[in-house]
């Protein structure tokens, strides 16, 4: 892993014990030049987590005061970054290894359209992995937010993470916008992150809520007025009513979907403009376009 190349992205929220786990155990068998870059998106315990963070060395501190999502948090890491790739897992994940990125770091022509490699998780203590399949190839579907490699201009030149669907869904709606633009999303299962899932800070009923909702918003976005929603809202009210930790929030997150659907309309423009889109090999642009982001 050559320092020069990859950086390291982590986004925590009210999970000291996790992320310090997460810290350890990664830093432990990662080379120390590789530089690690954790965005605390608004922890109640700010001095906790920055102490954590910066008990590690190269290990750098983002923090916002607002709570902004997963998503958000990554573009912040993103924008933070100055390497070509960031590998980015989540605070209740690490490795225990060393991952072989030879391929993805060697940045081939052919693979410059790739945006997003998807890995496996390991969830512990049960072991069981996920996706289940061993087999390598383009996605069709999304990649797991827990630990995936990001090519940093293919994210920068699309736009990122949706930032206002804050959380749930939002590696979903990336890996579909992505593919729409031109690019690749691939899925590499010789790759392992292990996963300690943990409910420490979770809120179940906002959770239930933003999940809910976000069915509503991501079909509508990505399939319009006239077969997004209908397909959206029966999505959203087949999860909130059967699948949903909280039940309780299945019509308010449907609401709060609803009262959104005008800014997803009117954001399919600029989600999709020839401006986001890969731009084809070749072209002036086609390998320095950082300058044209949009992450905020």
């Amino acid at each position: 892993m050559n320092p020069d190349l990859i950086s390291i992205i982590i986004v925590t929220r009210n999970r000291p014990q996790s992320l310090t786990d997460c810290l350890a155990r990664t830093r432990k068998v990662l080379p120390p030049e590789i530089r690690i870059i954790v965005f605390d998106d608004a922890s109640t315990d700010a001095r906790r987590v920055k102490d954590i963070i910066e008990g590690h060395p190269n290990t750098l501190c983002l923090r916002s005061e607002n709570w902004v999502g997963p998503g958000e948090g990554r573009n912040r890491c993103l924008l933070a970054a100055k390497t070509p790739f960031c590998f980015s897992m989540d605070d209740d994940c690490y490795l225990d290894s060393v991952p072989d990125l030879s391929r993805w770091l060697a940045d081939r022509p052919e693979d410059r359209d790739i945006a997003a490699v998807g890995f496996r998780l390991r969830n512990l203590p049960a072991g069981d992995l996920a996706p289940p399949s061993n087999v390598p190839g383009e996605s069709g579907g999304g990649f797991l937010g827990g630990g995936n490699l990001l090519r940093r201009s293919a994210m920068l030149r699309s736009g990122g993470y949706l930032d206002w669907l804050v959380f749930a869904g939002e590696d979903t709606e990336l890996a579909m916008r992505l593919r729409r633009l031109g690019y690749r999303v691939w899925y590499d299962p010789s790759v392992v992150v292990q996963h300690a899932r943990s409910d420490e800070g979770r809120d179940w009923h906002w959770g239930s809520f933003y999940y809910i909702r976000n069915r509503v918003l991501i079909n509508a976005i990505h399939g319009g007025k006239f077969l997004g929603v209908p397909l959206g809202l029966a999505s959203a009210l087949r999860l909130g009513i059967f699948h949903a930790d909280h039940r309780s929030a299945t019509f308010g997150g449907i609401w709060a979907g609803l009262r959104l659907l005008p800014k997803c309309f009117r954001a399919r423009r600029d989600l999709f403009s020839v401006q986001r889109q890969h731009p084809p090999m070749g072209s002036n642009n086609s390998e320095n376009y950082q300058n044209q982001s949009s992450v905020k």
